[in-house]
């Protein structure tokens, strides 16, 4: 009998807590949230880190927390990822706290990004999720979205500056190729790689060589100079031409990387007087 009247009290205290929480969910305003800016962040060939800040306002008489975040990002009108994060934002009572999310764009996840590199200034962007508050009766999922344009990053400017002689005879051509690396982006390049064929005249003197490339500033250039070394049989036209004081061509075919961004190189200019 006692213990009968011991499980009709616990229900009627449950009932009760039940009922306050309905009561205490019924007073609670969702918080609002409203966009303040994004800031690109963190640029590079690779992608960027958008920064989106929202001003969240806590319009209740008790302390909030933004404890989730979950997101998707669309760029050009497509998805380029989906996200969750944890955030511990304390909101104050009737007051307000700036929310960062940070969401990195990977430009690889963008479609068609190597044709936007060249045929827009700008990609639009798309942020829409949901920030889950933690509330005495448990969690309010809070919609958000963002939008704006982000620059597109440019890829690099190979250039042939120029190609010298430093010995030509009947045992082989020695000689150098200057290659000019323009950088036109606000960050800086990172150190890559040249991959190349080189060609003197009509015949392939180099297949499969490789050459390494500096680092260049932002907005800036670097020149890299690659030596070469022909043995007469490889060259003995292009060595005729220069023992008689004249030009031969020279060109250099192949593909330069930066990162994991790679763009081909075709550049032709004349080796001699």
């Amino acid at each position: 009998m006692r213990q009968a009247r011991l499980a009709a009290l616990a229900l009627l205290a449950l009932a009760g807590c039940a009922e306050v929480g309905k009561m205490i969910g019924s007073a609670l305003e969702k918080p609002r949230l409203t966009f303040v800016s994004v800031t690109p962040q963190e640029a590079d060939l690779e992608g960027v880190t958008l920064l989106v800040r929202y001003r969240v306002e806590n319009p209740n008489s008790v302390g909030l927390e933004v404890a989730t975040l979950d997101y998707q990002l669309d760029v050009d009108g497509k998805q380029a990822l989906t996200g969750s994060q944890r955030s511990g934002l304390k909101l104050p009572i009737r007051g307000a706290a700036d929310l960062d999310v940070p969401v990195r764009l990977r430009y690889a996840a963008v479609p068609d990004f190597l044709r936007a590199i060249f045929q827009k200034e700008q990609i639009a962007f798309q942020l829409s999720g949901t920030a889950g508050v933690q509330t005495p009766v448990g969690v309010l999922q809070v919609p958000f979205s963002a939008s704006g344009k982000v620059p597109t990053p440019r890829l690099p400017h190979l250039s042939l500056a120029g190609a010298t002689v430093h010995a030509v005879s009947f045992d082989g051509l020695s000689f150098e190729v200057a290659l000019d690396v323009a950088n036109p982006n606000a960050f800086p390049l990172p150190a890559g790689a040249l991959a190349y064929a080189l060609r003197l005249g009509d015949h392939q003197v180099l297949t499969a060589a490789t050459q390494s490339l500096g680092t260049v500033a932002a907005r800036g250039k670097g020149r890299v100079v690659v030596p070469v070394r022909v043995p007469f049989s490889a060259a003995a036209e292009a060595v005729g031409k220069l023992l008689r004081g004249g030009q031969t061509d020279v060109a250099v075919k192949g593909n330069a990387s930066f990162g994991s961004v790679g763009l081909p190189v075709d550049l032709a200019g004349k080796l001699g007087r």
